[in-house]
């Protein structure tokens, strides 16, 4: 009989759990409402970002040890901070439009399991699931191919033009890819590099010339292979391209560069001394159209 109570009291503990769980994120949502029209504009991202309430259903996630319990925590909080939001924004006379209730809603089924397994693989005992729960990011890359690299702590910056481009990043196309630590940002960078200079018209010597020599000495920096001048050349070539294109598409690509060279200034400095990273051996975590573009660090 003792034994049959213990399920019981867990399913009761669970729910509890749950609870304070949609609870705290109706909190959340609406403090979020609150404080889009009350913080000063140096802490307005705390209240335009993504990051905080990720956070907030990864915290709440973490009172769960279970995973799959866990995972219907963070779905289940970041509905209820959706549905505080738009709650307290209504009340406040700002009208609330479908779209948001798609997006966040489908946001909700996509992103709130996975926080929530990733908060209970870190209390679990597995040391290597616990690693994954809360695995390092590289860097995110923002706006496709022409767009730009964004450092990790740069990810609560509003996705909204204005804010992008005071962090140096751009909407571009629109799309995001977050790269792990265990992949090398250099070797991404160089592969795109290269897959852009095959992409070139063919009509103007910054794409003919330029875009396959900074491939070039990109793919010497990933491999760790690049002479004493190497950064300074890149740097010299990033100069002599940009805007000398007969259309945008070099500018794209120095933006990209400058970007990771920034971004990944750490490992750059590694990697032209000769220190490569192991990552720069895996394989792209990225998409192109054919697999000679994904070459760099298969040697």
């Amino acid at each position: 009989m003792a034994a049959s109570r213990l399920p019981a009291r867990g399913n009761a503990r669970s729910l509890r759990f749950l609870l304070v769980a949609v609870g705290a994120g109706l909190a959340i949502g609406i403090a979020t409402s609150v404080a889009q029209g009350s913080l000063p504009q140096t802490l307005t991202p705390l209240s335009n970002s993504t990051g905080t309430w990720c956070l907030g259903a990864f915290a709440l996630a973490l009172l769960e040890r279970d995973p799959r319990r866990a995972a219907l925590i963070g779905f289940a909080s970041l509905i209820a901070m959706l549905a505080g939001y738009a709650l307290a924004t209504e009340l406040r006379g700002f009208p609330v439009g479908t779209s948001m209730f798609g997006r966040w809603g489908a946001a909700a089924v996509i992103a709130g399991p996975a926080l929530g397994i990733g908060a209970a693989w870190l209390r679990g005992p597995a040391p290597l699931r616990a690693a994954a729960g809360v695995a390092p990011i590289a860097g995110i890359l923002l706006g496709g191919y022409g767009g730009a690299w964004l450092h990790p702590a740069d990810a609560s910056v509003p996705f909204a033009s204005r804010p992008l481009t005071e962090a140096g990043a751009t909407l571009g196309v629109g799309i995001v890819v977050v790269v792990p630590a265990s992949s090398c940002g250099i070797a991404e960078t160089a592969r795109i590099a290269r897959y852009m200079a095959g992409e070139s018209a063919g009509q103007c010597g910054p794409c003919v010339f330029g875009l396959p020599a900074i491939a070039d000495d990109l793919e010497l920096l990933a491999a760790g292979r690049g002479d004493a001048e190497l950064l300074a050349r890149l740097d010299r070539r990033c100069g002599e391209v940009a805007g000398r294109g007969a259309c945008r598409h070099p500018d794209g690509v120095v933006r990209l560069v400058r970007s990771a060279l920034d971004v990944f200034a750490g490992d750059v400095r590694d990697h032209a001394t000769g220190h490569a990273c192991a990552g720069h051996r895996a394989s792209t975590v990225l998409q192109f159209p054919s697999a000679g573009s994904a070459r760099v660090g298969a040697a």
